[in-house]
């Protein structure tokens, strides 16, 4: 389990997750977040782009490669076999770099009762490795860590910037062979690059969508690892989803809670003090503008 690079950013403190008044009580009562598979997202087309980049960035390098080269033969054999999560299950949790952005509550905003809730972004990098999903069985335990990957990553919009993760991406992999590789060689590297674009996907989004400023929490598991599913519904289908491991004492890295926009904010703020302090927790939240601090009994 690994924190994805984004050594540029670390301007961004806090990271936000948008939710309904279930959301919120969940996640401070019960310590665990819910991660949604990928395709199941709201907007499904930011798979659909993601796997454009890829088949772009292919093309070019079969273009531009000779005849019989063995990178003409690798980027061959990785447009062929590229399609979204082969053999891959992939879940993500989403954050936003913006705690009130109005797009946010417009989609989240669970019609005039919605929050965001507030993490710590290096505390929660830190949790990573307990945030994966719980085992099973013992078989699991023996498998789990190779077979499950949890990263903390930055959405990333700037197609260039796109290109250029999955281009270091193919020439990493295309190091590791050479003129004498072998067919099934080339063809396991090959594999090895549709996987990771596969991955990508979970972390690429169109640069219409830049406003978000999203992040994701990624947990990407090989099929047959035994991930238990939960599902809820939606306006449209059932949506199937997993849980995070519990965290000790239910305290994941929360430092803020904002009310979104409602008619009633008052009752809203009241609601928010009464669950807070029956869960004995510290938490600051924004309210009508303005930061509000108050301290509870943490132990």
């Amino acid at each position: 389990m690994r924190v994805a690079d984004d050594s540029d950013v670390t301007d961004v403190p806090i990271i936000y997750h948008y939710t309904d008044p279930k959301g919120l009580i969940g996640i401070l009562s019960d310590g665990q977040l819910w991660a949604t598979d990928i395709g199941y997202l709201n907007d499904s087309s930011e798979l659909r782009h993601a796997e454009e980049v890829q088949r772009r960035l292919l093309g070019e390098i079969i273009r531009e490669s000779p005849d019989g080269s063995l990178q003409r033969k690798l980027a061959t054999k990785a447009l062929e076999g590229r399609h979204p999560f082969k053999g891959e299950e992939t879940y993500v949790v989403c954050f936003c770099g913006e705690g009130d952005l109005l797009t946010q509550w417009k989609t989240y905003g669970s019609w005039g009762s919605g929050f965001s809730i507030g993490f710590d972004r290096k505390k929660l990098e830190s949790a990573l490795a307990a945030l994966g999903p719980p085992p099973r069985s013992l078989a699991d335990i023996w498998t789990m860590g190779t077979s499950t990957e949890v990263t903390l990553a930055r959405v990333r919009y700037s197609e260039e910037e796109q290109q250029l993760d999955l281009e270091r991406a193919f020439h990493r992999y295309g190091d590791l062979l050479s003129a004498e590789s072998s067919a099934p060689e080339i063809a396991a590297c090959a594999a090895a690059i549709a996987d990771n674009a596969a991955l990508s996907a979970s972390r690429f989004k169109h640069p219409a969508f830049e406003s978000e400023r999203e992040w994701r929490i990624v947990i990407s598991s090989s099929f047959g690892s035994s991930l238990e599913l939960f599902f809820r519904s939606s306006s449209r289908t059932v949506i199937p989803y997993i849980k995070t491991r519990r965290q000790p004492d239910s305290k994941l890295p929360v430092v803020s809670i904002t009310i979104g926009p409602t008619l009633d904010r008052e009752l809203s703020k009241r609601s928010v003090f009464a669950l807070l302090m029956a869960r004995r927790l510290f938490r600051r939240w924004r309210c009508g503008g303005q930061d509000v601090t108050d301290s509870f009994n943490t132990h």
